[in-house]
């Protein structure tokens, strides 16, 4: 017969695991975690800095080969400032007429022209608007020839062809008639601002057309007196009233000539 062995479990020693244990564990895996998550997060850091560097470096990239165009495109455009065009080149048909060039620089700030020939058909009119810093044009009529052919060398036909945005000042020294071609005027030089004619026909025609169209005119200059290319009467304009009532109601200054 086998013995029985009992066992007092109240007697054994129940194995006891110490708080400071299960606080190192648990903080090292906290740690653990930490050191994952700042890996990961500097490794996303690190990848946006890397493309941020070639984004950078491809944008320094394209900032070089754009500050060579400027150099190209500034050495170039100071080339073409000293260009001189001519708005005269065709000579004209008429034999009997001396050929005038009319040469001025692309970079003029002010032209001077004196149309030669009849209705000076010649000139390139439409070039004008080439010159980007033009702010003052002064056109003169023909000083020699008969009468007839002077009338005809500033009509409507060559307004219509004159287009400018950088044109601040106009006179215009014709014995044509010129009050009835300022709708064309105002309306191809938009920013005008000064505006001086020697010779008008009616003051009313000249208001009407000034008062059709939107303008930036802060001084008219216009003679008192018809002006003849002969000697004669020069007798005073009518209705001057009207432009005086005119240029005070819209702020333009207004220099009538004796």
């Amino acid at each position: 017969m086998t013995d029985e062995v009992l066992i007092d479990f109240e007697d054994l020693e129940t194995p006891v695991v110490q708080k400071e244990t299960i606080w190192d564990i648990e903080n090292n895996e906290k740690m653990q975690i930490l050191s994952f998550i700042e890996q990961q997060i500097m490794s996303k850091v690190q990848c946006i800095l890397d493309e941020k560097d070639k984004k950078i470096a491809q944008l320094e990239q394209e900032l070089a080969i754009t500050n060579n165009l400027c150099a190209t495109l500034y050495h170039r455009s100071n080339c073409l400032s000293n260009m001189s065009i001519n708005l005269n080149p065709i000579q004209s048909h008429y034999s009997s007429q001396q050929y005038y060039p009319l040469y001025y620089k692309l970079n003029s700030q002010e032209i001077e022209i004196t149309a030669r020939g009849l209705g000076g058909d010649s000139i390139l009119w439409e070039q004008i608007e080439c010159f980007y810093n033009l702010t003052k044009l002064t056109l003169n009529g023909n000083s020699g020839g008969n009468r007839d052919d002077q009338l005809e060398l500033l009509t409507e036909k060559v307004f219509k062809r004159i287009k400018s945005n950088s044109i601040k000042e106009l006179i215009i020294n014709t014995i044509s008639y010129t009050d009835f071609i300022i709708h064309h005027i105002l309306q191809n030089i938009p920013n005008l601002e000064i505006l001086k004619l020697t010779r008008v026909s009616d003051i009313t025609r000249l208001v009407n057309q000034l008062s059709s169209i939107s303008h930036k005119l802060t001084k008219i200059t216009i003679p008192s007196k018809f002006l003849y290319s002969y000697s004669g009467p020069c007798p005073l304009l009518p209705n001057m009233e009207l432009m005086i009532e005119y240029c005070n109601k819209a702020n333009i200054k207004l220099i009538i000539l004796n």
